[in-house]
């Protein structure tokens, strides 16, 4: 689930092809991060082809917000020393 802007009403269902990878670490780049109320949310684009060992292919670049803190989920995460 993605939300197309920040704290918006309601989140939209990924593509079919994306929900394939549903559960799989995805690599991302995070394009940016807003603040709307309490709320802190990071913009990300799932990343195609290959990254860091890893592959996703047959989708088309995806883009969307996400809340920064979840309960019981991670939102984000990075490798800080490389892949």
């Amino acid at each position: 689930m993605l939300w197309p802007t920040p704290a918006a009403a309601a989140a939209v269902a990924a593509p079919v092809g994306w929900q394939a990878h549903r559960g799989k670490s995805l690599p991302i780049h995070v394009l940016s991060t807003r603040t709307v109320g309490p709320e802190t949310w990071i913009q990300i684009r799932f990343e195609t082809g290959e990254v860091c060992g890893q592959a996703v292919e047959k989708v088309t670049p995806l883009e969307g917000w996400i809340p920064a803190y979840r309960q019981n989920m991670t939102s984000v995460w990075f490798y800080s020393r490389g892949c």
